[in-house]
């Protein structure tokens, strides 16, 4: 399966191109218009495209002497269909039409039909003019939209039959048991994970007490801060932290400070820290907060609590003692505390206070009862999985790039702890190629092509050296 489906049949031209798909590309949409030279090329893509890569694949087409046509298709998720729809018309008389459709699998990109990447199935039809003047409605239907100029037009479903069976190219590739190494270095990345600070820790464990106005940067701000009320993002909230004293360790990490585990096991990239699959399995226990022994034990103690009346009571004196407290020191400090704290008969407004403190101590409790949040917070961290959008090239091409570029900078280092760096500069010497030499997509490119071969010196592959780069 080959770019070689995109051909124009002897003595036609291409009059009309029509192509749907959720994904494009520039290399693709260049292949199209330089081997069809349509009259008119019109492109369907799911809204989700990016504007860049649209200027890109027109700037592309245009070089070819085709303007492209562009529409966005919406659905509840994603306009998965992929359809590649085409009108020729005879160059001499009789000026006969003939009208092709090609369906399958294949995104509009050069993974899909190049022949060199993706194991895809596509079927091939051409169409009867007479027969299948229904299928041809639809896509006249969808080709009208672009001549439209109303916002959204609506493309209805159909069910068609084709009045011929279609030839269907069926792809080659290797089947494998799931216990197998990555078959490239692509799919070594796509199967790893994503290392995401967990967000939700602040809020956790704490009240948040909204104030009348914003606390400025003075002796009010300090008032706050010597009895436990630290600001937030916000200037006009600050939070308790109800199980903290005040020689407690902190729960929050700071943002910059890198684990060890880190700086030896991931890989920046725009996306997040990735972590092989293997290395997370292997490691996961280490891959955790600095302050997540602390977090759990505030977490048990919460957990252990939750029934007793005499504890809840105690934790809630003890917030509104220090709300008291700053109460008391804003007056002494010839500071109208009703500026900042709501008032009930011109003192502190006990009740609602406690109120809030109550809310707050049970939404936490649920919290605290739920495996997945508690394993979350307690970590520190979230391990997603590399979302899956390789078919998206452009974005894929991305994330590769800013891969790579992390492994050049720390090569560039005196001294790293990335492990990756250590296994992708062996790698890299016995092709006689310093990491130096290299830019993030050469080094790409060499990875991708040494991924299978023999290691020089050690009885295993290259991809096999480097999917063991945690050891």
């Amino acid at each position: 399966m080959s770019f070689e489906l995109l051909n124009v049949p002897e003595g036609f031209k291409t009059s009309v191109a029509l192509i749907v798909t959720p994904y494009v590309d520039p290399d693709f949409m260049k292949k199209l218009a330089q081997e069809l030279r349509p009259e008119r090329l019109c492109l369907l893509v799911d809204e989700g495209v990016r504007r860049a890569d649209l200027n890109k694949i027109s700037a592309e087409c245009r070089n070819y002497g085709t303007e492209l046509e562009i529409r966005l298709g919406r659905a509840k998720q994603l306009v998965h269909m992929k359809a590649f729809y085409f009108e020729y018309l005879r160059e001499e008389a009789p000026r006969n039409r003939r009208r092709r459709l090609l369906f399958g699998s294949a995104n509009a990109t050069y993974a899909g039909f190049s022949g060199k990447s993706n194991a895809e199935l596509i079927a091939d039809v051409d169409l009867s003019i007479g027969k299948d003047s229904e299928l041809a409605e639809y896509f006249d239907t969808i080709l009208a939209s672009f001549d439209s100029d109303s916002a959204i037009v609506k493309i209805d479903k159909a069910s068609i039959d084709l009045s011929k069976q279609p030839s269907l190219l069926l792809p080659g590739f290797k089947c494998m048991a799931p216990d197998k190494l990555p078959s490239g270095f692509d799919t070594w990345l796509q199967r790893g994970v994503l290392a995401a600070q967990y967000r939700n820790s602040p809020q956790f464990l704490t009240v948040s007490v909204p104030l009348r106005k914003s606390l400025p940067q003075d002796l009010v701000a300090k008032i706050f801060a010597n009895r436990q009320f630290a600001e937030e993002t916000k200037r006009n909230v600050v939070r308790f932290g109800y199980l903290n004293s005040s020689d407690a360790a902190p729960v929050d990490d700071d943002d910059e400070t890198k684990p060890q585990w880190k700086s030896r096991y991931a890989v920046w990239t725009h996306l997040g820290d990735w972590i092989s699959e293997d290395c997370y399995e292997e490691h996961a226990e280490v891959m955790k907060s600095k302050t997540s022994d602390v977090r759990k034990v505030k977490v048990d103690e919460l957990r252990a609590n939750a029934e007793l009346a005499q504890w809840k009571d105690a934790k809630r004196t003890n917030f509104l003692s220090s709300l008291g407290q700053v109460w008391e020191d804003l007056v002494v400090s010839n500071v109208n505390p009703t500026h900042y704290l709501q008032a009930d008969a011109n003192d502190l407004a006990v009740a609602g206070y406690g109120d809030r403190f109550d809310r707050k101590l049970e939404q936490d409790m649920l919290l605290a009862n739920d495996p997945e949040f508690r394993e979350r917070f307690i970590r520190g961290y979230e391990f997603p999985d590399v979302p899956r959008f390789r078919q998206d090239t452009a974005a894929w091409e991305s994330f590769v790039r800013s891969w790579c570029d992390s492994v050049l900078v720390e090569a560039a280092k005196n001294r790293t702890n990335s492990l990756v760096t250590h296994r992708i500069a062996e790698v890299v010497a016995t092709a006689q190629i310093t990491l130096d030499d290299l830019s993030a997509k050469k080094l790409a490119e060499l990875l991708r092509k040494l991924w299978n071969k023999p290691f020089t010196d050690r009885e295993c592959t290259v991809g096999e050296w480097m999917t063991m780069y945690w050891q």
